[in-house]
């Protein structure tokens, strides 16, 4: 992109005319919904690629991550696959939904087929090592974080002196020279 500066943005380009550009509802959501460029049919237990008409130009510094819409995965279990957008791609985003379901799953062109969330990343080359730092946890897998021991937590709050009517204490005839201490313990789960 020599002589270009780049557009710090989400971009999208049509590449099909039909095509329906993401949208964003509400403006504070965190996904872009993506819609199907023509109508389909999933079958049962199946997968299918989901042409959707657009080009996505992602900022720098980010990749694009495609997620199931909550209504499509929980109604009719329908999940997304291939989740990553690497940056440098910019050719035609299709994608794959997968049909967990034992009945076919139809679609119309314009209806919604995932959401499109863009994330930051962090590009460091990967390093080979012979030894990880031991941690507690270690090797353990799946459910060991519920094994570990339980950490107490205490806390003790500073001794605080207020006067809200007058700088100086001495003077406020509304409010005494107070200290308060508290001290608490809380175990974690």
């Amino acid at each position: 992109m020599e002589g270009k500066k780049r557009i710090n943005r989400l971009r999208i380009k049509r590449v099909q005319q039909n095509a329906r550009v993401p949208t964003k509802r509400p403006r504070i959501a965190a996904a872009h919904d993506i819609y199907a460029l023509k109508d389909g049919t999933i079958g049962a237990q199946r997968q299918m690629l989901v042409d959707t008409g657009i080009a996505i130009g992602l900022p720098k510094g980010t990749y694009g991550r495609l997620a199931a819409s909550s209504g499509m995965a929980g109604k009719h279990g329908i999940a997304v696959g291939c989740g990553v957008i690497d940056a440098d791609y910019t050719g035609e985003r299709k994608v794959i939904l997968r049909n967990h379901e034992d009945t076919s799953y139809e679609f119309k062109a314009g209806d919604r087929m995932g959401q499109l969330i863009v994330e930051k990343i962090q590009t460091h080359n990967a390093m080979e090592i012979d030894n990880l730092d031991d941690m507690e946890r270690g090797t353990q897998g799946f459910g060991s974080s519920d094994l570990g021991p339980k950490w107490l937590i205490a806390c003790e709050e500073l001794k605080v002196t207020m006067c809200f009517l007058c700088p100086d204490p001495q003077d406020n005839s509304y409010l005494t020279k107070k200290t308060f201490t508290h001290t608490a313990a809380y175990e974690t789960k």
